[in-house]
């Protein structure tokens, strides 16, 4: 039975808890969001360490240390274990982990989505066809990523597939064209076939991106 004294106590206690939630609630906000910037700060410096073929790897575990439920982090994650501890027992349960992830997950986004569809392709399956293709599907749209591509190009690379390296290359060269990486790429894709004269003209572009960059 509610009384006068609880309905006068409730709302006395009840205002203070609904601001107190409020608080909480902007807070845990706050939190998450600085969390999702700091993550995605160092999933670009991955990438960036990949395209300048650093050797960095172990920012894929700071992702991880960020945002333990990061899909990227954990397939990048894979990538350490390849590139340092050379296991690709390890990188597969790594991928492994990044399925589990993904099953818990109410939704997910159009890179996590085809970033597992091609290390699935790659160290699940062996199939490094399939998944430069879906790599180099991640590449054609926005924002375009160069990882993607260099992905793609290493996966055709691995397979002696040199023209079609090229070809995915040149494919998104109006997507690309002026970020001084891309030309790298584009350079590593006509030696690849042959054509060093197209090759030079990269390497010199590379360089007059970058005077523009910085004037």
């Amino acid at each position: 039975m509610i009384t006068s004294f609880s309905l006068f106590i409730g709302s006395i206690y009840v205002p203070q808890f609904l601001e107190r939630f409020s608080k909480y609630h902007k807070s845990y906000e706050s939190v998450q969001e600085e969390k999702k910037e700091q993550v995605e700060e160092v999933i670009l410096k991955f990438k960036n360490n990949v395209l300048e073929y650093g050797n960095e790897w172990d920012l894929g575990c700071e992702i991880l240390d960020i945002d333990c439920t990061s899909i990227i982090g954990t397939l990048f994650k894979s990538e350490y274990a390849l590139a340092v501890n050379e296991s690709i027992e390890e990188a597969v349960s790594f991928f492994q982990q990044a399925l589990l992830l993904r099953s818990y997950k109410n939704s997910t986004t159009v890179e996590e989505e085809l970033s597992i569809q091609a290390y699935s392709a790659w160290l699940l399956n062996g199939d490094l066809n399939k998944a430069g293709e879906v790599f180099f599907d991640l590449a054609s749209i926005p924002p375009y990523d160069l990882f993607a591509l260099k992905r793609a190009q290493l996966m055709f690379f691995l397979i002696g597939e040199m023209e079609r390296l090229l070809e995915i290359t040149l494919q998104l060269k109006d997507k690309m064209e002026g970020r001084p990486y891309y030309h790298a790429m584009l350079s590593f894709a006509y030696e690849q076939v042959g054509v060093m004269d197209e090759a030079l003209t990269q390497v010199m572009l590379i360089y007059n991106d970058l005077f523009m960059m910085l004037f």
